[in-house]
């Protein structure tokens, strides 16, 4: 499925009917993020039917509703996912002018199959601990990735779309921009322990030879021999690479893949993210901004500036951090800070007692 398929008037009528199908499909979606997850779950599905896309449009419409019905049921995966799968096989028949089909039925078998999944809605982020394990189980490419996901909260996806005009400089921290260009485009930042480790990765590749651009993706797959440029990562390959090196560290139990583990492989990095935020007394409100959460009609009337949005980030860095070394400075300087403040306060008070007696003093000798 190539989003650069030209129709042409040379193609007999069925190829021409295949091709407009799947146009129809992709370039009526906007966001790139989401045109590369529901091109997958479209492949996913049209196996499992084993027709084109075109040949499934042109059943009727009960067989249509009997397969994805079907497919849905059969599907161990969560609720969730579920409901990504039926947008995208919505969307094709609504692009290709399907109609007939009652997908609020439809909807009602999305949540009847039962994965034994008990610890849907239970789990939980990563811990400190269980990301510095991570991390000591990683190499320079992938603990610069790790850090990212951690400090960040970007999705999986959203990483190997970053590019390095993506990353701004701000004290010792760096902004980054995310779905830049798309209309899900959001900002948050990265930790100074992730710039760090940000700055290195790309040094190396430096050093490698490689010329690093403002377009250059922040995140390629290894050299080959003679190379020296950084070829970005394609699909769900980068997913794959990182999953490999955390299956490695032993953290998680192996079993069955279907079934809900008490920490999502990926996924986790993102609630460890949101919970350091949360536990920091970050304001809801620029939660959801860092989060890239849709915020509704809030979002219209709440518009905080990016020092506002970067004040509120600075309170979690502490803890965001995983180093435990560098959370144990920031406990250092700000334990400095509130001695600091209590000895000025101390010398305040004992000037004000200093300049009553010396007032008494006055009163005394008149």
């Amino acid at each position: 499925m190539s989003e650069n398929r030209v129709l042409s008037t040379k193609d007999n009528p069925v190829n021409m009917l295949k091709q407009q199908a799947y146009f129809n499909f992709e370039h009526s979606i906007n966001s790139e993020h989401t045109k590369k997850t529901y091109v997958y779950c479209l492949e996913q599905f049209l196996t499992y039917c084993k027709l084109e896309l075109a040949e499934f449009l042109l059943l009727d419409n009960s067989q249509q509703s009997n397969i994805i019905i079907q497919y849905l049921v059969q599907k161990k995966v969560s609720v969730r996912y579920k409901c990504i799968i039926l947008a995208t096989i919505k969307h094709a028949c609504d692009m290709n002018d399907v109609l007939g089909i009652n997908w609020k039925k439809i909807k009602k078998f999305i949540g009847s199959s039962k994965t034994g999944n008990e610890i849907v809605g239970k789990d939980r982020g990563y811990t400190h601990q269980e990301i510095s394990k991570i991390l000591q189980c990683s190499d320079q490419r992938m603990k610069t990735c790790f850090l990212i996901l951690a400090s960040t909260g970007i999705r999986i996806g959203a990483l190997g779309l970053l590019k390095v005009g993506d990353l701004e400089p701000i004290q010792d921290l760096y902004k980054v921009r995310v779905y830049s260009g798309d209309k899900e485009q959001y900002l948050t930042f990265c930790t100074p322990e992730a710039r760090k480790e940000i700055d290195t990765y790309l040094e190396y590749r430096t050093r490698k030879g490689e010329i690093i651009t403002q377009d250059s993706y922040l995140i390629v797959q290894r050299f080959g021999k003679g190379e020296s440029i950084g070829r970005p990562f394609k699909g769900y390959s980068l997913r794959s690479v990182l999953q490999d090196t955390i299956e490695r560290t032993g953290i998680r139990t192996f079993g069955n893949k279907f079934k809900r583990k008490e920490t999502a492989l990926l996924h986790s990095f993102r609630k460890f993210f949101t919970k350091q935020l949360v536990d920091s007394n970050v304001k809801g409100e620029i939660i959801r901004r860092l989060n890239g959460w849709d915020s509704g009609l809030m979002t219209r009337y709440f518009k905080p500036e990016e020092p506002e949005i970067l004040t509120e980030y600075l309170k979690a860095v502490p803890l965001l951090t995983i180093s435990d070394e560098e959370r144990l400075k920031f406990k250092l300087e700000e334990r400095i800070k509130i001695e600091k403040t209590r000895m000025e306060s101390m010398e305040e008070t004992m000037k004000k007692l200093q300049q009553t007696v010396d007032s008494l003093k006055r009163r005394k000798r008149k």
